[in-house]
């Protein structure tokens, strides 16, 4: 991405910090950078203290200005993110349910069977955060207790 100086190839070893493939690699430090370990479609954001396990995984680095944010887009129910879903799923319901924190509606969508593939966010023509939102409702439903508090 934009954030490095340059693009390059490098082999890491197993618990190698992103600050120090950040350092090698040249991320501007001027300008703030979200690093995305694992790419622009899977990839979860990192810390530069973390670190690097994976194996085989790009990092991309993008300054935070040319991040898009979609902050109150509404969606079309155009239903193009369920046409695209390898999985059936219907992710337009998981990420309302991710938005709005409704970890019933998550579980009776399906979001345990949800890969995080990201081509529901990619064809959405909203530009609407859709695998962030799966990902929160699944993190919901992992961290409650089943019969706990539920929305």
């Amino acid at each position: 991405g934009e954030g490095f100086d340059s693009s390059k190839n490098v082999y890491l070893p197993y618990g190698t910090k992103i600050s120090e493939l950040a350092d090698y690699s040249g991320i501007s430090k001027d300008e703030n950078i979200k690093i995305l370990v694992g790419g622009v479609l899977r990839g979860r954001e990192a810390a530069l203290e973390d670190l690097f396990i994976a194996g085989m995984s790009p990092v991309v680095a993008l300054r935070e200005k040319d991040i898009p944010r979609f902050d109150g887009i509404i969606c079309t129910k155009c239903a193009e993110c369920m046409r695209a879903c390898p999985m059936l799923l219907m992710p337009m319901y998981l990420s309302f349910a991710g938005k709005t924190n409704k970890k019933k509606m998550g579980k009776r969508f399906g979001v345990d069977f949800c890969i995080e593939c990201g081509i529901c966010q990619y064809v959405c023509p909203s530009g609407i955060p859709i695998l962030e939102n799966i990902r929160k409702i699944k993190n919901v439903c992992e961290n409650t207790a089943e019969g706990g508090g539920d929305k």
